[in-house]
């Protein structure tokens, strides 16, 4: 596995190329104030204010930010070794599948 870091702030869901939403964690914060970037939950509609909360709460602690982050599909500053092992055990993709360019 590569251990190369893309930064940034990307999306990435398995089911297309990670795409960068934003170049850092204060990027996200104000597209997501403005609400030009709408994150929805399946189940709770509009994401973005428990997504302002979880920042304000973790922005101390960017380890757990990246974790919690990754549950409304949002990668801080993530290795490509961490996307390709999510292809392969989350998602039941090969592991570089939609990361040819980033391999590149």
């Amino acid at each position: 596995m590569k251990n190369i870091q893309l930064n940034g702030v990307y999306f990435y869901s398995g089911f297309s190329k990670p795409e960068k939403v934003a170049k850092d964690v204060s990027d996200l914060v104000s597209l997501l104030q403005s609400e030009k970037m709408v994150i929805s939950d399946n189940y709770l509609g509009d994401g973005n204010s428990d997504i302002l909360d979880l920042i304000e709460d973790e922005k101390d602690d960017s380890e757990l930010l990246h974790d919690d982050l990754i549950s409304y599909g949002l990668w801080l500053d993530p290795l490509v070794s961490e996307l390709q092992e999510i292809n392969a055990d989350s998602y039941g993709l090969d592991a570089d599948c939609y990361l040819e360019g980033i391999l590149l």
